[in-house]
């Protein structure tokens, strides 16, 4: 209680301790010096003293009785520690700040015996930290912590070692470079951290986030994360964390917990780092990315994974992307690939400028079904997947790229299915075409055929080079027939069936398999002839088939030859005189047209 506190009192005077002390320190040197007490058994002495007897009852004796007076002599100097220690306290007015001890150091000190100081590990513990503690407040008061650190050093090394020393002057140099600047800053918090190098090995991870903090409110960064991974070392040294992580950190893992251990120094550095973009005087952005560069140099393979996993979690991919380390390529395509981590990897080759490993990624995310992205968004990989491959500067494997390129047009096909099928109202959002790339087989077999997309159909021939004579027919038979049904005028509707088959002709033309010149010229002029208007004129030469035919590409001289046997062949609906008549007519115009053209072309040069 407060009031307890408020009353305590030691229960002996300085001048008691003293007369205790003196004798204890006189009778720990007497022994030192009578070596033969304290000596093992297997030594000259012994030997000397035991050979003649070849007592082997006696031998073991003398063993024990050896080991006593050694361990006689060890309580005789931990007394006179712990007496001594006793002493240091009532000099440095211990008394005077132990009201604002932990409330468990408190009840060690009025409960516990002088037995328990002196014999107990706990006892130790206890000693030092209050110690400790007597140091931070002499820190606070600003006095110079030298001559009580020598003092304990020499009187009491179990409550105060060199360690301890070392990390209070430590200590002490940080509160002093509060008061300094310039390169005598840069001196002292130098000093600061090399003390607390030497001896991470004892301080407490406790202690370690403190004096951590110190150094923030310095605004010193470097220090303290060098400081941290330092001792994320000396708890893992055999670098078990880092094999837990790297085999994906599995349950009951015995390593787990040296991973954890490393984890909690990484965590705090965290905090370090995001402290500098909050920090005014802490050089922002640029000042971050610089310590994460020197932090990346101090040779901690799991740290530049904890910092990728970080960046990611926290959406940073530009920041990610922008890191120098060996590990990110490593990191980035770690089996199971995952989409985001894929996502992140095209991007990491595109910035090192190996386009067609990009290239590769883009095509394994677009054709994973496990991937969770819509059909049109694997399309735009796939498209910049043949972007990149056709960019790469490096040789590559033709037939790779040809593959990719093949998906793409396959998934150019789709997407013209699935928009025209929502465009009719015919597609559920929920419908695999929506969700994952089709084979070219699919897309036939499920949604071109069925539904009677009779140009994606084409379409699709056209790519897969599959040649199937009377199925393309009947396909341009519907098509034309879809123009010939319409509720339109007679000459809208020759309109639109040649832009139809200009529009068609211009994209698979010279493709025989899915735009047959014959079959088509002879289709579409029946046509023609079959819709004349009963008022025409029997000698008529116009025929747009023949001008569509030409927009094309098809050569004059190829059309002539198949005009001609269309003429020749007297097959219907060219069996009637009037039918034949209108194909002479038709020819007619035809060579008259290209004699003209070409004798303008040769007046023209």
């Amino acid at each position: 209680s407060k009031a307890r506190r408020a009353t305590l009192d030691w229960n002996f005077t300085y001048a008691q301790l003293s007369s205790i002390y003196s004798p204890l320190m006189h009778l720990d040197v007497l022994l030192e010096e009578i070596l033969a007490l304290t000596s093992a058994s297997s030594s000259a002495y012994d030997v000397a003293q035991l050979g003649a007897l070849g007592n082997r009852g006696e031998s073991e004796a003398w063993k024990e009785e050896t080991a006593s007076m050694r361990n006689l002599c060890a309580l005789i100097k931990q007394a006179a520690e712990g007496v001594s220690f006793l002493m240091l306290l009532m000099d440095f007015k211990f008394l005077s700040f132990a009201g604002s001890l932990e409330e468990k150091w408190f009840k060690f000190f009025v409960d516990e015996s002088f037995e328990s100081l002196v014999t107990s590990q706990r006892g130790n513990d206890e000693g030092r930290a209050v110690f400790s503690r007597l140091v931070e407040v002499y820190i606070k008061q600003g006095t110079s912590i030298e001559t009580v650190c020598d003092v304990a050093r020499q009187r009491c090394p179990v409550f105060c070692g060199v360690d301890d020393v070392y990390l209070y002057k430590g200590l002490e140099c940080l509160k002093k470079a509060k008061l300094e600047s310039g390169l005598q800053f840069e001196d002292t918090v130098n000093e600061a951290a090399a003390l607390f190098r030497s001896v991470a090995k004892s301080i407490s991870f406790d202690r370690l986030v403190e004096i951590v903090n110190q150094f923030k409110t310095l605004h010193d960064y470097m220090h303290p994360i060098t400081l941290l991974l330092s001792y994320a070392h000396i708890q893992d040294p055999t670098l078990l964390g880092l094999g837990h992580y790297l085999d994906g950190c599995p349950v009951s893992d015995q390593r787990e917990v040296y991973y954890l251990k490393r984890v909690q120094c990484y965590d705090v550095a965290r905090d370090t780092l995001l402290a500098v973009l909050s920090d005014e005087l802490g050089g922002g952005e640029d000042q971050f990315d610089a310590l994460i560069d020197s932090a990346f140099q101090l040779n901690d393979e799991l740290f530049h994974y904890y910092v990728f996993d970080w960046f990611r979690s926290s959406q940073w991919i530009d920041k990610l992307l922008k890191l120098r380390s060996e590990f990110l390529e490593r990191y980035l395509s770690e089996e199971p690939v995952t989409f985001d981590r894929a996502d992140i990897l095209w991007r990491f080759y595109v910035r090192k400028g190996a386009f067609f490993n990009s290239a590769t990624v883009l095509d394994g995310i677009a054709s994973s079904k496990a991937n969770p992205i819509t059909f049109v968004k694997r399309l735009e990989y796939l498209q910049l997947a043949v972007t990149h491959a056709k960019s790469s500067s490096t040789l590559v494997d033709p037939d790779r790229v040809r593959e990719i390129e093949d998906k793409r047009d396959v998934g150019l096909i789709q997407l013209e299915i699935v928009n025209t099928m929502q465009k009719a109202g015919r597609l559920a959002e929920e419908d695999p075409i929506n969700q994952t790339l089709l084979s070219i087989s699919e897309l036939f077999i499920h949604y071109a055929r069925p539904f009677e997309l009779n140009e994606v159909c084409l379409w699709i021939l056209h790519t897969s080079e599959h040649k199937d004579v009377q199925l393309v027919q009947t396909l341009w038979n519907k098509i034309i027939a879809s123009v010939v049904d319409m509720n339109v005028g007679g000459g809208d509707k020759a309109f639109l069936l040649q832009e139809r088959v200009k529009a068609i002709g211009r994209k698979y033309y010279p493709d025989e398999n899915v735009f047959p010149v014959a079959f088509l010229c002879s289709t579409l002029e029946a046509v023609v002839y079959t819709s004349r208007p009963p008022s025409a004129s029997a000698s008529s030469t116009e025929s747009w088939v023949l001008a569509a035919m030409r927009a094309v590409g098809v050569p004059n001289l190829v059309l002539l030859q198949i005009y001609v046997d269309m003429w020749e062949s007297k097959i219907a609906p060219w069996n009637t005189a009037a039918a034949n008549r209108h194909l002479g007519n038709v020819i007619h115009g035809f060579v008259a047209e290209w004699v003209k053209s070409t004798g303008t072309s040769r007046a023209g040069r």
